[in-house]
C-alpha cells in the first residue's frame, strides 16, 4: 500500500497565472502575451500559464475541452487554476477583469498569492479600481499588491459616438521600472511547500497552503486539501509502475479521471487512518479554495499537467491515452518521495 508523505517542497518551478481582458494568442500588442515573454526570460523555471492558449469550451483542434471533463461554470476554472497557482496577476483595465479581482479578492485563500497590474488614472483618465473594491479589498492591511504601470493609449472606436481608451504596454514591452516591481512581487511568490497533516481541533481548520486538515466522524473521516497540494500529490500518483500502466490504456476520458481519483482517495484513506491508528469505512475530501467536487479537481489537475507540458493526453477517436513527458521526470525526481509504498507494520496493526 502506498501513502502521501509530509514533505518540503522548494523549488523554483511554480506556476504564475495571467488574467486580463479578452486574449488575442498571436497579437503582440496582447499585455498577456508581453508579460508572459518577460517572465519566462528572467524566470525560465517558471510556468507561466494563461488559459485560453490550452483550453476552450466546446470543440477547437489543438485544444483540450472543458466539456470532456464537466466543467461548465468559468468562475469554478478560473478559482481552481489560481489555486493551483503560486501567484496570480491580473492585469486589470476592464468590467471582466474586475469581476475576477472581485471573485479571487473575496477568497481568503488566494489574496496572498495576488497582484493587481493597473493603468495609472491620469493618462486614461478613470480610475480602473472603483471605489466599491477600493474599499472591499484594498484597506492598508490588504495581503493584495498593486502595481501601477504607465501605459500607452490609444482610441478605440466602439460605435460612431462611443470611442473607448484602451492600453497597451509601451512599445510593447516591459520597462526596467515596472520589470523590478513584477520581479519583487515573483520572489515573493517562490514556493516553500510545507505538506503536513493536523487533526481538526474543535472542528477548526488550518488554512495554511499545506496543512491537510483531517477529522474523523463515526466511520468517515473528512480531510481538507488545498489545489496546490492536491497538484503535487497527482504528479506523485503519476511516479507509480501500476497507475502510469493503466493510465497508458485507451479508455474513455471520465474513466481515467475516476481511477486517479479513486487512487488518490484511497491513499489518502490510507495514509490519514495510519495517523489516527484506526480504520473507517469512507473518505469525504474537500478542496479549501473552492466548493466542488474533489473529481473535478482530478480531473482540472491532469489538464494542468498537460498545459504545464508533464503528461500528453492523446486523443484516438472516442478513446484517450495519458503519457508521461520527461519533464515530469525531472520534477518527480526533486519532490523528495511525495508518495512511497508503506511498510508492513501498519497494514499488520490495521488488520489485528
Amino acid at each position: 500500500m502506498y501513502k502521501f508523505n509530509e514533505i518540503t517542497i522548494d523549488d523554483d518551478k511554480g506556476i504564475i497565472f495571467l488574467c486580463g481582458t479578452k486574449y488575442k494568442k498571436e497579437s503582440v500588442y496582447d499585455k498577456r502575451n508581453v508579460l508572459k515573454k518577460y517572465i519566462e526570460e528572467h524566470y525560465p523555471k517558471k510556468n507561466v500559464l494563461i488559459l485560453e492558449e490550452h483550453f476552450v469550451f466546446g470543440k477547437r483542434e489543438g485544444y483540450l475541452s472543458y466539456d470532456d471533463i464537466f466543467l461548465k461554470n468559468l468562475n469554478d476554472i478560473e478559482t481552481l487554476s489560481a489555486a493551483f497557482a503560486n501567484g496570480i496577476i491580473i492585469i486589470h483595465d476592464s468590467i471582466s477583469t474586475g469581476a475576477e479581482l472581485a471573485a479571487f479578492a473575496s477568497n481568503e485563500m488566494l489574496k496572498d498569492k495576488m497582484c493587481v497590474l493597473e493603468p495609472d488614472s491620469t493618462g486614461i483618465e478613470e480610475r480602473k479600481i472603483s471605489a466599491f473594491l477600493e474599499l472591499a479589498f484594498f484597506s492598508t492591511d490588504s495581503k493584495i499588491r498593486r502595481i501601477v504601470y504607465y501605459p500607452e493609449v490609444y482610441s478605440f472606436e466602439i460605435s460612431e459616438k462611443h470611442v473607448e481608451k484602451r492600453t497597451n504596454f509601451v512599445n510593447n514591452t516591459i520597462t526596467p521600472i515596472l520589470g523590478d516591481k513584477i520581479c519583487s512581487f515573483i520572489d515573493y511568490c517562490k514556493l516553500e511547500l510545507d505538506i503536513r497533516f493536523e487533526k481538526m481541533k474543535f472542528g477548526k481548520i488550518n488554512n495554511s497552503v499545506g496543512v491537510i486538515s483531517y477529522s474523523k466522524n463515526d466511520n468517515e473521516l473528512q480531510a481538507y486539501v488545498s489545489g496546490q497540494v492536491i497538484l503535487y500529490q497527482v504528479m506523485g500518483l503519476l511516479s507509480i509502475n501500476d497507475i502510469r500502466k493503466e493510465l497508458r490504456k485507451k479508455k474513455r476520458l471520465y474513466e481515467h479521471i475516476d481511477f486517479v481519483c479513486g487512487q488518490y482517495k484511497n491513499i489518502l484513506h490510507h495514509t490519514i487512518q495510519e495517523k489516527l491508528k484506526s480504520e473507517t469505512n469512507t473518505i469525504l475530501v474537500s478542496v479549501k479554495e473552492i466548493n466542488v467536487e474533489l473529481r473535478d479537481v482530478i480531473a482540472y489537475s491532469l489538464y494542468m499537467l498537460q498545459a504545464l507540458e508533464l503528461i500528453s493526453i492523446l486523443k484516438e477517436k472516442e478513446l484517450y491515452k495519458i503519457g508521461l513527458k520527461n519533464n515530469l521526470g525531472i520534477f518527480l525526481s526533486e519532490l523528495n518521495d511525495i508518495v512511497s509504498e508503506e511498510d508492513n507494520e501498519i497494514l499488520e496493526f490495521l488488520n489485528e
